[in-house]
């Protein structure tokens, strides 16, 4: 509202710049008519009918910027502002840490900083560790304030299942409030089975965050793909779950308390 007003004051100021302009001008051209005896000649805007010219012009403007400042205020406020974020990092090499993928307000390329945090101890975490299918989960929640150092949660997941390089890994996780029933997964990845990762986040109060990893072998595999093409050509909304076809799910829900 502060900017309101001085685009007003300054629409009044050259209002009142541009009818003193005019007045002088007026002034002189009419001086130099009565002077020289003229009686001919473009008739001049008389006065009363420029200042209404001005004031017009004057309010248009105005008007025109109130509009577009009001507009802008609106979309802002109206503008969802939220904590919860994350990033996926793949740890596996302890020498160099690289960004799988991120969302939300993370929007970052250097991933060593995470070398800060340990699976054994984090100042200023809870620690629980949580088995699950064929991954181990290490979770740290923040029990001190938070600052750019201490994201709400830590969770290294380390697959201690046995390797099968004919496998391939269904990663999904997403942010949910906790008195929502299902979960808030916003998207699926699909790709090789990672041997270390870290998820790096922050939380809203009330929200959790789940992460659910699946396990397909090539007949799960081509089963699961198959189901989504006759969803797809049923056209009915429903697709498959990639849980209904894994040979190992691994489930996690991380809240802070």
């Amino acid at each position: 509202m502060i900017g309101i007003a001085k685009v007003l004051m300054l629409v009044i100021i050259l209002v009142v710049c541009v009818i003193f302009s005019y007045k002088l001008f007026y002034t002189y051209k009419i001086n130099k008519k009565i002077q020289s005896g003229e009686v001919q000649g473009r008739k001049l805007v008389d006065m009363s009918r420029m200042v209404m010219i001005a004031v017009i012009t004057g309010l248009a403007i105005f008007s025109g910027v109130q509009m577009y400042v009001i507009n802008d205020y609106s979309s802002r406020a109206y503008t969802v502002h939220t904590r919860n974020d994350y990033a996926v990092i793949d740890v596996s090499d302890e020498k160099n840490y690289k960004y799988i993928s991120y969302m939300g307000n993370m929007q970052l390329e250097d991933a060593s900083f995470a070398k800060m945090y340990s699976r054994e101890k984090n100042e200023g975490y809870k620690k629980d560790v949580i088995l699950s299918g064929d991954y181990e989960f290490i979770v740290f929640t923040r029990t001190s304030p938070a600052d750019n150092f201490h994201p709400d949660f830590l969770c290294f997941i380390q697959y201690v299942g046995e390797k099968n390089c004919e496998w391939i890994s269904c990663n999904k996780s997403g942010f949910r409030s906790i008195t929502e029933k299902g979960n808030g997964f916003n998207g699926e990845s699909i790709g090789d089975i990672e041997d270390s990762v870290l998820y790096v986040g922050n939380l809203e109060k009330d929200c959790c965050f789940d992460i659910e990893i699946n396990l397909l072998n090539s007949k799960a595999e081509n089963a699961y793909q198959e189901a989504i093409h006759a969803a797809y050509e049923e056209d009915k909304g429903d697709f498959p779950e990639a849980g209904d076809f894994a040979v190992s799910t691994a489930k996690v829900s991380i809240v802070i308390e």
